[in-house]
């Protein structure tokens, strides 16, 4: 018969463990993934304003022309980018060698 002080104690040792492989699946202790780190996520970033100025004035478009990108998307939430922001997304590939692309955050 087991008391509920040694059922906390085998839960908490089923925890750790977990979270121990957990640690070493994500590249050892200390040592933080992010969505970023993964070969399948391209590249993000925000566009600052002068650059999205030049973007704009270069294809001669305004902001709602630009395709658009939910705030809700994990690499936005990451990013911590705010509506209207412009995002340039570098992708890999193999005809072009990098590909850019450019969304607008929109909030949902």
């Amino acid at each position: 018969m087991t008391t509920k002080k040694q059922t906390k104690k085998g839960e908490d040792s089923r925890k750790n463990k977990v979270q121990r492989e957990k640690t070493v699946k994500e590249g050892g202790e200390g040592k933080k993934t992010t969505l970023f780190d993964h070969v399948l996520v391209p590249q993000h970033r925000i566009l600052n304003d002068e650059e999205a100025i030049e973007l704009l004035s270069k294809y001669k478009i305004t902001k709602s022309l630009l395709p658009r990108i939910s705030s809700k998307d994990p690499s936005i939430k990451l990013l911590k980018a705010k509506s209207s922001d412009i995002i340039e997304i570098i992708r890999n590939s193999p005809t072009a060698g990098e590909a850019k692309y450019y969304r607008v955050v929109v909030t949902d």
